[in-house]
């Protein structure tokens, strides 16, 4: 039977003192805890675990329970927290779009607010593609369990296909799929139909192709010729996949049986430009390693044999001054316009090394700074840097390139002439560096950081500084941060938080208690929902874990694209001190209700993680009490 109990912030107050006095080794606070915790070390033992303590001591499961008790506000569905480099006009695709506007939409699809996304989309149809992290507004809807809101995104042109990691229309059917959604799932492949003539055929012809094997290949066109005409659910065709595979053999007999060899897959690109920028999930390095193969000469040569266009793209790629400039003679605008994968063509002359095309085409009026796939600022500088290709940065720069270009998720130019360029760097970084180029945080020690904040130089009001900054873990650099910024931690969320390398895991961060001893709300949800518990959990950082818990954090609170808890991030990657902590604290392992591969038990069966599979199995058998 449960006792009653004070106000919260007098059970703060007894938690705290019976944690001071189990440390001292007051016989009834040791009598106490060891009522209610087994196996407590009072070198270890800290201020969630006497909260625990107090929970179960005054008859409560948990000390969320007994704070509800205690007549705190239960945990509501927060809103989500918008992105800052959504304020303003930004542009995080190729089209620039009002930030405000690009964030409504991507609430209303998270909503099901139908009628509020028609009324932004006929506004701007341009906010189809306002993306964040590789997200557009059809994932969230996706996410959400929308498929009306699917169904109207596609008919608005909406194309995954821009889109990398959140997943192009493969990734987001297979998630779909995933999470039960069958209605969603059919809506994407409805529309892949439509859109390139996706058929769940045609990977009989794409695995032959892969496997090399030609005979096979034969036999299908054969037996089922539409194949040739079929595409899978990112719109390759067979000659892409010819391409990708470089066999100028099979990209000859599927363009005989009818495939098109101009044909765009959902990205845009055709099998042409494919052959110069490359599959991101494909890539032939390694997928081709100890495989002979054609070259790319060899497999343009064949290309357009077989009929396919030399556009401006592929002339610049190839060098082709004479068919560059008759191209721009009969039409001088596409200097300045994308290709249908919304590259810049300037791009694939930096990156060929080509300095006359560059040239001819910076002379029609070419801006290598204009915003392009996976480059808000253009690319071909970054590609001239990554060459240690002296002459075209000079060149690129006296024609407007900005120093800051960089494409999305990788080094900026200043990074990437020192990592690539060998023995002509310096002269790169000295060109960069003329013409304004700054070094981004990730690339300044520990010292420059802090003389950046001294100085009140510029750098410190780029959006991803202070993220660098208490990604180094570093308090006294933390400290020197907030006296700058003291409204910092009440702007953060759960995507927000990097204490220490993304790939070594921090037990627990004296920065994340500086934090939350200056406002840090652990329970402000990220753009996606994510809280601080859900990425602590999902590092497998247990003192983190519990620092948050200590300060308040929803044990329950589920994301938006997962729909997962805290404890199904942590049962995904497999962290078991992490799920058995958040049993011990009361969080529920049958939540979330719906949908039921969300919950850790399912995450974690589906992650191989066997160890967390019997964990989960035990603490949800009826009447078993978690230790």
């Amino acid at each position: 039977m449960s006792t009653p109990v004070g106000d919260l912030a007098q059970l703060k107050r007894q938690a705290k003192e019976l944690l001071k006095s189990f440390r001292a080794g007051d016989p009834e606070a040791q009598a106490r805890v060891a009522a209610h915790f087994a196996g407590a070390d009072s070198a270890t033992f800290r201020l969630a675990q006497a909260q625990l303590v107090l929970a179960r001591s005054l008859g409560y499961a948990s000390w969320a329970r007994l704070r509800a008790a205690a007549g705190a506000l239960p945990a509501i569905r927060r809103a989500r927290s918008k992105p800052t480099e959504m304020g303003g006009q930004y542009v995080n695709d190729v089209d620039p779009v009002d930030g405000e506007k690009a964030w409504a939409l991507f609430q209303a699809c998270r909503d099901g607010d139908m009628k509020a996304a028609e009324l932004l989309l006929d506004e701007d149809p341009a906010l189809v593609h306002a993306q964040y992290w590789y997200t557009h507004p059809v994932h969230l809807a996706a996410y959400a369990n929308r498929p009306e809101l699917v169904r109207l995104l596609f008919d608005r042109g909406a194309e995954p296909g821009r889109t990398r990691f959140a997943g192009g229309w493969l990734k987001l059917e297979e998630h779909s799929r995933s999470m039960g959604f069958g209605e969603v799932g059919d809506v994407v492949r409805q529309a892949a139909f439509r859109r390139f003539g996706y058929s769940p055929d045609f990977g009989r012809l794409r695995d032959a192709i892969v496997s090399r094997d030609p005979d096979r290949i034969r036999t299908l066109l054969s037996q089922e010729p539409d194949l040739a005409k079929a595409t899978d659910l990112e719109g390759n065709s067979a000659v892409h996949w010819a391409v990708m595979t470089r066999q100028p053999e099979v990209l000859r007999d599927v363009v005989r049986a009818g495939a098109d060899p101009n044909r765009r897959r959902g990205d845009g690109q055709t099998p042409a430009h494919l052959l110069f920028i490359g599959d991101y999930h494909f890539r032939v390095w390694r997928e081709l390693a100890g495989v002979a193969h054609a070259d790319v000469s060899t497999m343009l040569q064949t290309l357009l044999e077989a009929g396919a266009e030399k556009d401006l793209s592929v002339a610049c790629a190839t060098g082709d001054t004479s068919a560059a400039r008759a191209l721009l003679e009969s039409d001088p605008v596409l200097a300045r316009r994308l290709d249908s994968g919304r590259r810049n063509p300037i791009t694939f002359a930096a990156r060929g090394g080509h300095h006359e095309v560059a040239r001819l085409l910076l002379e029609h009026g070419c801006d290598p700074s204009a915003p392009e796939e996976r480059a808000p600022r253009g690319m071909a500088l970054w590609e001239a840097c990554s060459r240690g290709d002296v002459e075209m940065v000079r060149l690129l720069l006296q024609g407007g390139a900005d120093p800051a270009s960089a494409p999305d998720s990788s080094d900026s130019c200043l990074g990437i002439a020192r990592a690539r360029a060998g023995d002509r760097a310096e002269e790169i970084v000295g060109l960069l560096q003329e013409a304004g180029a700054e070094p981004p945080p990730w690339h300044m020690s520990t010292d420059e950081l802090a003389q950046a904040l001294r100085d009140d130089a510029d750098a410190f009001r780029e959006p991803w500084f202070g993220e660098e900054v208490l990604a180094r873990n570093d308090v006294e650099l933390a400290r020197l941060l907030l006296q700058k910024d003291p409204g910092l931690p009440a702007r953060l969320d759960g995507s927000r938080l990097r204490m220490g390398d993304p790939h070594m895991s921090v037990s627990e961060s004296e920065v994340l208690r500086l934090l939350l001893e200056h406002g840090f709300d652990p329970n402000r949800p990220g753009w996606l929902g994510q809280t601080a518990l859900h990425h602590y959990a999902g590092r497998g950082e247990a003192g983190n874990v519990l620092l948050v818990i200590e300060h308040g954090a929803d044990l329950d609170a589920t994301d938006d694209e997962h729909h997962g808890t805290p404890m199904a991030w942590a049962a995904a990657e497999g962290h078991g001190e992490v799920v058995q902590l958040l049993l011990e604290h009361g969080a529920d392992p049958g939540l979330p209700t719906s949908p039921g591969p969300a919950r850790p038990l399912e995450r974690a069966r589906r992650a191989g993680h066997q160890a967390v599979v019997e964990l989960l199995e035990e603490a949800s058998r009826p009447g078993e009490a978690t230790p």
